[in-house]
């Protein structure tokens, strides 16, 4: 520990060598939790992306499925194709 060096200087401050110890303590105690939100939103953006995937395939699937009642229901397909329209 850097403090170590400077015990003596802050010895007129009474911080002692436990006071360092509990503040050293607080410190990697508050990294930790620094840490947390950070994991949470890389966990969440990768289970997004996984789920937007599955989302996309199964949509894929419907479109496919939808396409066979072309000549029966063309528009039926057609309202599909109309909803499927992505706006921005």
């Amino acid at each position: 520990m850097k403090t170590a060096v400077h015990l003596a200087d802050l010895a007129d401050f009474n911080t002692t060598q436990e006071v360092l110890d509990e503040l050293q303590d607080l410190l990697d105690a508050y990294d930790t939790v620094v840490q947390k939100p950070r994991e949470a939103i890389s966990e969440a953006a990768a289970t997004l992306a996984n789920k937007m995937n599955e989302a996309y395939k199964t949509l894929i699937i419907f479109d496919n499925l939808v396409r066979t009642f072309q000549a029966a229901k063309p528009d039926f397909v057609q309202g599909y194709k109309n909803a499927r329209w992505i706006v921005d």
